[in-house]
């Protein structure tokens, strides 16, 4: 993931060639297994490190840059297809789909949006120094499908302390440890990323498909992910078109951080 002015935030510029990224990944016959890491950046502060991701460009939302559909695109497209794979015409993804494990490299930290995207990843490998959190409330909008989806991986306390206070979750911690599987030193991510792969695709990836689907049949059938992103449409374009978007901005961004171009 590459956004280097903007602490590899996501936003109308990444999304299209993002995708089509996956698109690429997921077809290409001789890869087993896909990797999602985040780029060396040039923003001041952290010029020269690697960041997992700062979520959605809050200059470009403040700027009216970032349109409605956005969102919708992003989580029923990018998003989904890590979870659930490429469609295959005239079938449903939870009969058959093109799909791969997927293994997350995070470095820094995994803000917003890229922190939603870890609940959809099958292995998570994270710095010790690495933090997660979703401050999407302060922001005004609502946080992707984490709604649906952080409470199964940490408990609905931790998750709403998270979504509705801003909770940080350092990968290190407790509860860090419940999304993130393998913990490092900085300067060990890629040895452990080279250790991982060859585990995960050492005895064949024959059963991957099969058991992310039916792991996904348990925990969220697609007419619950259909009806959540019915009720997020809605509720999101109440969040994104209301005065108090770019309120909440003002208060907690632009005056508070005018150095910083991109923090959720």
């Amino acid at each position: 993931m590459r956004n280097p002015q903007y602490l590899n935030a996501e936003d109308e510029g990444t999304l299209e060639g993002m995708e089509t990224a996956v698109d690429l990944a997921l077809l290409d016959t001789k890869t087993e297994v896909c990797v999602l890491r985040g780029g060396l950046v040039t923003h001041a502060k952290h010029a020269g490190k690697r960041l997992f991701g700062a979520g959605i460009n809050l200059t470009h939302l403040y700027q009216g840059k970032i349109r409605f559909l956005w969102y919708l695109i992003r989580d029923l497209g990018l998003v989904s297809k890590f979870y659930r794979g490429l469609a295959l015409p005239d079938v449903s993804p939870e009969e058959s789909s093109i799909e791969k494990l997927w293994i997350a490299a995070v470095e820094g930290f995994a803000i917003g949006g890229h922190c939603q995207i870890l609940l959809v990843m099958d292995q998570v490998i994270a710095t010790e120094d690495a933090y997660m959190t979703l401050p999407a409330r302060k922001e005004g909008i609502i946080p992707g499908a984490a709604n649906l989806r952080l409470a199964r991986h940490v408990g609905d306390r931790i998750a709403r302390q998270a979504i509705l206070a801003e909770r940080r979750i350092d990968c290190a911690s407790p509860e860090g440890r419940l999304i993130c599987d393998y913990i490092v030193a900085p300067e060990a991510m890629d040895a452990e990323l080279e250790r991982l792969v060859k585990h995960v695709t050492g005895s064949g990836m024959v059963s991957a498909a099969g058991n992310r689907r039916a792991l996904r049949i348990a925990e969220e059938p697609l007419d619950a992910f259909r009806r959540y992103m019915s009720v997020y449409a809605r509720e999101q374009a109440h969040c994104h078109f209301s005065p108090a978007l770019i309120a909440n901005l003002e208060k907690f961004w632009v005056t508070a951080k005018p150095g910083i171009r991109a923090l959720s």
